[in-house]
């Protein structure tokens, strides 16, 4: 139910005039996604007995880090009703709403220490935009009345908030039938035509291609302006549509396409305290690890055939010098061998099939057909 009513919630306060309400439409998009992360996450791990057993790497780091937050936040309030004391009588406080941000967020820190997370798993705004960096932050999020997009765009937030941009056309009605549409395209053969829809599975990915950039990235594209980077943060149904495609493509002139990848680079987080972690540390790699598993005997719509060679080659070319590669053989690759090869290894390039399960995402695959299901992650 929570997660039902968060689009709603953060929709009303994105299209707010209150940089506070557009602020804490980013915080609770972030916050509530760290949580269902977590828990999801967690599900997987093992029983709710070892979820409560606190994390042996979250000790001394994660309450050093937990004291500076309440530190900061206590200081913070502590400075809001100075100024609500200090204000002339009978003029308007204009301060609530930053008030009751700031005592919410400290209530949830003291939660997190008490429950022996002893881990802030959302960042405050802040150290959002500080995670902003040269690349754009977008949220986004669709309820059933339409949805919303909250671009951080880096310093010039700190103290104007987020950019606002609605997408009224943007709901879960139409997300789902975007998927439907790519659903259906996957299980087409080429020029086979979808009795469903009456499209080739090259129309229905062109369509929701378009579709994808009239609804959602174009209104995004115009905040981003000349932006070279941005990262998208989607919610919900919007994180298994490849927003990334976004682009016009409705010519049959090919020359004539054009998508929002040629102008910014895009890529995708799940929330913005992923970007913290990664940044903690990049250990340089000195071992790259390259996995295929063997060919399909008879090649299907889910599972073309890949151009294995082309694509090791390709990694190989690439590789700094110095890099001790393994390539392990088609026939010796499974789900043990990977995760025994992940303790010895820096990085490890797959080259293979995934099979996603949209009704339990957490199910989903790495080519379960040659492997046994190998779970992503």
């Amino acid at each position: 139910m929570a997660a039902d009513a968060l689009p709603v919630c953060a929709r009303e306060l994105a299209n707010s005039s209150a940089i506070e309400d557009r602020i804490e439409a980013v915080l609770a998009l972030e916050g509530a996604r760290g949580v269902l992360l977590a828990e999801g996450l967690g599900r997987c791990a093992g029983s709710r007995t070892d979820r409560a057993t606190p994390r042996p790497s979250s000790t001394a780091e994660g309450d050093v880090r937990t004291a500076r937050a309440i530190a900061d936040l206590t200081r913070e309030l502590d400075g809001l009703r100075r100024q609500e004391l200090a204000r002339p009588e009978g003029t308007e406080w204009t301060g609530a709403a930053s008030m009751a941000a700031y005592r919410r967020q400290l209530a949830m820190v003291h939660a997190r220490s008490r429950d022996g997370s002893g881990e802030v798993a959302a960042p405050d705004w802040q150290e959002i935009v500080t995670l902003a960096g040269d690349a754009a932050l977008v949220y986004l999020t669709v309820a059933g009345d339409g949805g919303a997009a909250l671009v951080v765009t880096g310093e010039e937030c700190r103290r104007t908030g987020p950019v606002p941009v609605d997408l009224p056309a943007l709901t879960v009605d139409v997300v789902r039938r975007l998927l439907d549409r790519l659903r259906e395209a996957e299980v087409l053969q080429d020029l086979q035509k979808s009795p469903k829809f009456g499209r080739t599975r090259g129309q229905l990915t062109r369509d929701v291609v378009n579709d994808l950039w009239e609804q959602v990235m174009r209104p995004v594209a115009d905040t981003l302006g000349d932006c070279e980077r941005a990262v998208l943060l989607p919610g919900g149904l919007l994180g298994m549509l490849p927003l990334h495609a976004a682009g016009t493509c409705a010519s049959q002139r090919v020359d004539e396409w054009w998508f929002l990848l040629e102008r910014t680079a895009l890529s995708y987080v799940p929330h913005a305290a992923a970007l913290r972690s990664a940044a903690r540390g990049r250990p340089e790699i000195t071992r790259l690890t390259l996995v295929h598993p063997a060919p399909a005997p008879a090649p299907d719509a889910n599972h073309p055939s890949l151009d294995v060679a082309a694509e090791l080659n390709a990694v190989k070319s690439v590789c700094p010098t110095g890099v001790t590669m393994r390539e392990i053989e088609p026939e010796q690759v499974s789900k043990a061998c990977l995760l025994d090869a992940l303790k010895t290894t820096d990085a490890l390039h797959f080259t293979g099939h995934g099979d996603v399960d949209s009704g339990n995402p957490l199910t989903s695959v790495l080519s379960r057909k040659f492997m046994g299901g190998c779970r992503v992650g």
